[in-house]
């Protein structure tokens, strides 16, 4: 039987949710760059990990979110 968190949905979730608080402490942690007239984010960079693993979609979107 399959139960409600399986191993693989517990994976995702612990992904999603380090990835959601390394994009929110990076973009916090440059914050003199992050904001203004001109915007150099460094958090930006893991835009690119949900080309990698789903489970990043909703990490980044909950880590913009903050």
């Amino acid at each position: 039987m399959h139960s409600l968190f399986s191993r693989r949905n517990t994976k995702n979730l612990c992904l999603s949710a380090l990835i959601a608080a390394l994009y929110a402490a990076l973009t916090l942690a440059f914050q003199p760059i992050s904001y203004g007239a001109v915007q150099f984010r460094i958090s930006e960079a893991l835009t690119l990990l949900p080309v990698f693993t789903p489970g990043a979609i909703w990490g980044v979107t909950v880590g913009c979110v903050i």
